[in-house]
């Protein structure tokens, strides 16, 4: 009986085919045939023993499989829609079908395609998109709208859409921009590039950026600008101007342009600039100011303002300007041309340049220039001086000019 013993423990050795474990083997005879007494180990310790080499077994027998993560790009070559369920894109076989007979669509909801997964479907009559809540989809009502009187806009964040303050802006340091992803924006790391061989833009519709072929065109006829509110461009898509008897400029939140109310100014005494965040301009502790010592203005990126290397340059060789759109200046083809017919100058207001009527001309009588501020040119009195005693020049860092700056 106790060779028995012996027995089942050598053969518990062969369980699970290829990787033979060895086990002690309490069983003895003596030479001259007598059985010997067994010493046996406690119950609760061969129990332990036994579960132990079972399931060293069972881990040993199984095979290795890794699993494909949905995200990222489908794994067929040259395919650049993303990955779903297999590490494919649905018409490369990756995720799944709808589970209705003879439909061929991919399943979005409980095993179904948004057409025949009814309990999802926006009930607006004739509406196939999908309910977001009271069983309607966005368009019809079945979202959160901005709780600032009058806005019909949708909420983004805080009870606000993106125009009255709902914006989720990037989590970088001293950025003001939008985050798209990842609580950052496209400049750090947000959103997609696009696929295009040796292109670095933001992915605007099918894996490319809108010089690709991503995204739609302004509705405007002869347009090529790119949509981005209600099928029109930025020149397109403005709004009306300022509310302010004769005034041109763009509107702020409330119908009226920065100089006649349309945004909060500065809460200080005698300030009049603009407010970023707590009722203050960036020089008094609104937003976030420029890292480099001694200066006040407002930092764009990497703590630092433009003059200070924040913000983004334009990427034509040699160009220190200020990038606008497209990585240019307007000097090198960034934002939009003048809508006069036949002009390619860079438009500045109502999309338009400023020998076509575009910024707003100074208001001292017979003079022609641009408006710099407070409705006047530099000459007469508007824009910024050098910060040194009786300098009227224009500052070019620090709040100084170019023959102060090095003293």
């Amino acid at each position: 009986m106790r060779s028995g013993i012996g027995r089942g423990a050598s053969s518990l050795k062969q369980e699970g085919g290829s990787s033979p474990v060895e086990i002690p083997n309490y069983a003895a005879s003596s030479s001259d045939g007598e059985e010997e007494a067994v010493k046996l180990p406690p119950a609760k310790k061969r129990r332990s023993l036994l579960k132990s080499l079972s399931s060293k077994v069972k881990t040993e027998s199984k095979a290795t499989i890794k699993s494909i993560k949905a995200g990222g790009k489908c794994s067929d070559e040259g395919c650049t829609k993303k990955a779903l369920q297999g590490g494919r894109c649905f018409a490369h076989g990756g995720g799944y079908k709808c589970q209705e007979e003879g439909c061929s669509k991919q399943a979005k909801a409980k095993g179904k395609c948004r057409a025949h997964n009814v309990e999802t479907t926006c009930t607006y009559p004739d509406c196939t998109k999908l309910a977001r809540a009271k069983g309607l989809c966005i368009t019809h009502g079945g979202a959160k709208l901005c709780s600032t009187k009058g806005c019909t806009k949708h909420v983004q964040s805080k009870g606000k859409c993106v125009d009255h303050g709902g914006e989720k802006k990037c989590s970088t340091r001293g950025c003001q921009k939008l985050a798209v992803s990842k609580k950052v924006c496209f400049e750090h790391g947000g959103g997609a590039q696009c696929s295009h061989k040796g292109c670095s833009k933001q992915v605007r519709a099918n894996g490319v950026c809108f010089q690709h072929g991503g995204g739609k065109t302004c509705s405007v006829q002869d347009c090529s600008n790119q949509a981005v509110t209600k099928g029109l461009c930025y020149t397109h898509g403005r709004n009306e101007p300022c509310g302010y008897m004769g005034c041109l400029r763009a509107v702020g939140p409330n119908g009226f342009c920065f100089e006649h109310g349309g945004a909060r100014q500065c809460s200080v005494d005698e300030c009049t600039k603009r407010a970023h965040a707590k009722g203050l301009c960036a020089g008094h502790g609104g937003g976030t100011q420029c890292s480099h010592p001694d200066c006040g203005k407002q930092a764009l990126s990497r703590g630092k303002c433009f003059e200070h290397h924040g913000g983004t340059r334009c990427d034509y060789e040699g160009c220190e300007n200020r990038a606008v759109s497209v990585g240019r200046c307007y000097k090198h083809g960034g934002g939009t041309e003048c809508l006069h017919p036949g002009c390619d100058k860079a438009s500045y207001l109502r999309g338009l340049c400023f020998a076509h009527g575009g910024p707003n001309k100074c208001s001292k009588e017979g003079c022609d220039r641009r408006v710099k501020s407070k409705g006047l040119c530099y000459a007469h009195g508007g824009g910024i001086r050098c910060s040194k005693e009786g300098c009227e020049k224009n500052p070019k860092a620090d709040g100084k000019c170019a023959e102060h700056l090095n003293l």
